[in-house]
């Protein structure tokens, strides 16, 4: 029956070859060859399984398993080249392996093993043509790979500029909404802010700190002004009653929540009545801006 099958087989009768074949193996046939022809042409990975077991030095088993596995994403690709690493390694001389191996290297976008593989099938050429043709597919190969290479480097090089302008957009977007959420609990009514008047003398009594506008953290109905020493000390004011402080000096004199933008330089008097809670040394009465 495996003769039979194997003369329908030569003539292209795959329907009466599969039935000579599952006789052949129904009536308890240990050869290999049987069993892989049956895989074939029913597509049983079993029976091929099968003809690896009765022929451990056969690549073929390997290669037709291979062949039943679909590349269609890395998974599946890593399991055909798998299966195709084998085949090759039990039959060298083989350049359908290689090659076959060589393109499944190359649609998982692993150059590196694509290489070996296009070497392997090299070795394997029967002719000085085949040869060549192959040392050529190589070449071009070592092309795309730096191509890929590049791309892919400017790709990920694209996706983190773009992630980090997306987290900078929202972070903008966040720190504005708080400013206008607090504008807003700091001035209800919505009546334009009070123009800076000049300096007076009054506010010279009492204690002064002079160095950097850093920030201004609103607080409900307050704010706290946060200064920076030219020694590299931070020292924090309450400003209980923001309408209340009186500014002067030169410049932009504009109370804006978060960050300040611009460092100005400012001289800020307050009375002395430490906060533990807030972290404050004092209440702000006068702010002069340099």
């Amino acid at each position: 029956m495996e003769g039979l099958a194997l003369i329908l087989l030569d003539q292209q009768k795959d329907r009466e070859a599969q039935i000579a074949l599952q006789d052949a193996i129904d009536a308890g046939s240990k050869s290999a060859r049987a069993w892989l022809e049956l895989g074939r042409l029913k597509s049983d990975s079993d029976q091929l399984k099968k003809a690896s077991e009765l022929n451990p030095r056969w690549g073929e088993p390997y290669y037709q398993l291979a062949d039943l596995n679909p590349a269609i994403d890395k998974e599946h690709l890593e399991q055909r080249a798998t299966l195709l690493k084998k085949a090759a390694a039990l039959d060298p001389r083989s350049i359908d392996y290689w090659q076959a191996l060589a393109k499944t290297d190359i649609a998982a976008k692993d150059f590196a093993e694509a290489q070996k593989a296009w070497a392997g099938a090299e070795h394997a050429a029967a002719t000085d043509e085949e040869r060549e043709r192959i040392h050529q597919v190589r070449s071009q190969l070592e092309e795309n790979r730096f191509d890929y290479e590049a791309a892919e480097r400017k790709r990920i090089k694209d996706e983190r500029e773009a992630d980090i302008q997306r987290v900078k957009n929202q972070s903008e977007a966040a720190i504005h909404a708080a400013e206008v959420a607090a504008r807003k609990k700091m001035n209800p009514n919505g009546t334009a802010p009070p123009k800076a008047e000049a300096w007076y003398e009054a506010a010279d009594a009492g204690p002064s700190v002079q160095g950097t506008f850093q920030r201004l953290d609103c607080l409900g109905q307050g704010a706290r002004l946060v200064i920076q020493t030219a020694d590299g000390k931070t020292v924090q004011l309450l400003m209980s009653d923001p309408s209340q402080i009186t500014t002067g000096g030169g410049g932009d004199q504009t109370l804006v929540c978060g960050p300040q933008k611009n460092a100005r330089q400012v001289v800020v008097r307050y009375n002395a009545k430490p906060d533990a809670k807030l972290h404050t040394v004092g209440i702000a009465t006068a702010i002069e801006f340099h």
